[in-house]
């Protein structure tokens, strides 16, 4: 049972429970109830089993309101509603409990044939009521949200290690052999064609890879100059695949938006790499930005190819892992049988790592 709850709890309260129980029984007589415990004997022995019974219940209660709440409204932003709720469940129905415990506790002493000797007033009984309630329901929140602090803390610096990851992970992937090869083919081609365009190739190529090794330590960068970059990219590409080979960019963007630095070109070599690219069968790769929904997506024509690209799948996870870092909302994947898109959470913060 314990296991189950534990989540909910955040900690194994057993020896909570039976100290504070020892606690309340002991103080509860003489604070609330202005019970002398000199000289000590029967009265107040029996005075401080019977307010154990009577904490114990309300104990019991509690958490057990405490737990159904929380299995309920389990989200820190349902906080709030969920200790409103909490506050006014136990108002209307504690009084309720009081008198189903004073019940089996008039029952018990029927039953022994003790003698009740502990009569408090109403305004005490409802006071004390109210106060162990309280002091239960304060230790399970403070224990509970510390756990959260907690873990929220662990979780930050796992993603940060995450983000530091995807950073070099992400230069080991953008500057790798196979661009350089196929980039190196395509100017060799050009310079005995054109000796202008393998210059103006040339340049491009350059101005792309400066611009990778220059970001590789920056967490965010402007979205109007991550287009204008895969710009850049998207050239290199065409002068490569020539009519094969279509990149579409957005008319305007946001001039507060930012994302994470060569997200773009790893989409758009995702594309280029899972899919046939020619004058035939032509490839479509649509970058737009919705201001309204905060996301930057890139879309592409599905013209698999034959044989399948062996993928390990760390670009996406690459994206993923960073986003994280800057933004609750997760990047969305839409496949259907003719498009694929990924869109990407745009970030409006100054916040730099």
């Amino acid at each position: 049972m314990n296991q189950k709850i534990s989540p909910y709890i955040g900690f194994d309260d057993r020896k909570y429970i039976f100290f504070g129980l020892i606690f309340l029984g002991f103080f509860i007589p003489i604070f609330f109830f202005q019970t002398s415990i000199f000289p000590l004997g029967t009265d107040f022995l029996d005075e401080m089993a019977e307010s154990i019974i009577y904490a114990g219940g309300y104990w019991m209660y509690s958490r057990f309101v405490i737990i159904q709440l929380r299995k309920r409204y389990e989200g820190s932003e349902q906080s709030v509603k969920r200790l409103w709720i909490q506050m006014g469940i136990l108002i209307l129905t504690l009084p309720l409990v009081g008198a189903l415990i004073s019940g089996c506790v008039d029952g018990l002493y029927y039953l022994t044939g003790i003698v009740d000797k502990f009569d408090p007033s109403h305004m005490q009984s409802v006071f004390t009521t109210y106060t162990v309630s309280l002091v239960v329901i304060l230790l399970y929140e403070i224990v509970y949200y510390v756990q959260k602090y907690n873990q929220a803390i662990v979780e930050k610096k796992n993603i940060e290690h995450e983000h530091t990851k995807g950073q070099l992970e992400n230069l080991r992937n953008q500057i790798n052999p196979h661009f350089l090869f196929n980039s190196m083919n395509t100017l060799m081609n050009l310079i005995p064609l054109d000796a202008d365009r393998a210059t103006n190739y040339l340049s491009k190529l350059s101005k792309f890879y400066r611009y990778t090794v220059s970001n590789k330590d920056e967490s965010l960068v402007p979205l109007a100059d991550e287009l204008h970059h895969v710009k850049i990219y998207a050239d290199i590409l065409q002068e490569r695949f020539q009519d094969g080979l279509t990149i579409k960019m957005p008319d305007a963007t946001t001039p507060s938006a930012k994302t994470i630095p060569l997200c773009l070109q790893l989409l758009i070599e995702n594309a280029v790499k899972h899919n046939v690219v020619g004058r035939k069968k032509p490839l479509t790769i649509h970058i737009s930005t919705e201001k309204e929904d905060g996301f930057l997506t890139v879309s592409n024509n599905k013209q698999n190819r034959i044989q399948e690209v062996n993928s390990t799948g760390m670009g996406l996870k690459n994206i993923k892992d960073r986003v994280a870092y800057f933004s609750k909302k997760e990047i969305i994947i839409h496949e259907t049988e003719t498009d694929f898109s990924v869109s990407v959470p745009l970030i409006y913060t100054d916040y730099k790592v």
